[in-house]
């Protein structure tokens, strides 16, 4: 597969990654200014973190895809899927130096019991994404937020929590702009 055949794939990874984490940005500017807390509950907090989890993923996935050597579409296909939803593994392939290339100092998977007093046993998995400038975000475990406890269960929605998930969204969206120069970049 040639580098121009990578870019194209890439850049459609890129997009698709973009477009939720910009979806929840300008939801969540006009519902906070608009409607404040009395918009807020758990399926809109669920739907926002799947959403930003998604996002991110392809985002750094497109990068993955602009690397990795493979001969075709099919065999990238496949190593794309076999990462899964997995942050670390995707930091691993990408290396150190790379993170640091479009933005990010590390990822750390952090695991912690769900808020349930039903089954007090449950675990969630998140991920922390530390950027070079010291910021941190956390991303849920695209498998857990979809199926499990919400970051701790029976956790408060309200409109600090929002106002989180937007300063997020910066965040991510500045990675964003960093892979799309390093995407372009790659020879």
């Amino acid at each position: 597969m040639n580098i121009e055949e990578k870019r194209k794939i890439a850049f459609r990874i890129w997009n698709w990654g973009a477009q939720p984490v910009k979806f929840v940005r300008d939801y969540l500017r006009d519902d906070i200014d608009n409607f404040g807390d009395s918009s807020m509950d758990e399926p809109r907090l669920r739907s926002h973190y799947i959403l930003l989890s998604y996002g991110f993923e392809m985002i750094l996935k497109s990068r993955v895809a602009m690397l990795l050597t493979v001969q075709g579409k099919d065999e990238l296909n496949e190593k794309l899927q076999k990462i899964g939803h997995n942050f670390v593994k995707i930091s691993d392939i990408l290396s150190i130096e790379e993170l640091k290339n479009i933005g990010i100092a590390k990822v750390e998977l952090k695991t912690a019991k769900c808020n349930n007093p039903k089954n007090r046993e449950d675990e969630y998995s998140y991920f922390i994404i530390e950027t070079v400038d010291g910021k941190k975000i956390s991303i849920e475990n695209f498998t857990d937020i979809r199926y499990g406890c919400i970051g701790g269960g029976m956790r408060i929605v309200d409109k600090e929590e929002h106002k989180k998930i937007l300063e997020y969204t910066t965040v991510i969206l500045e990675i964003w702009e960093k892979v799309k120069t390093a995407n372009d970049g790659t020879c």
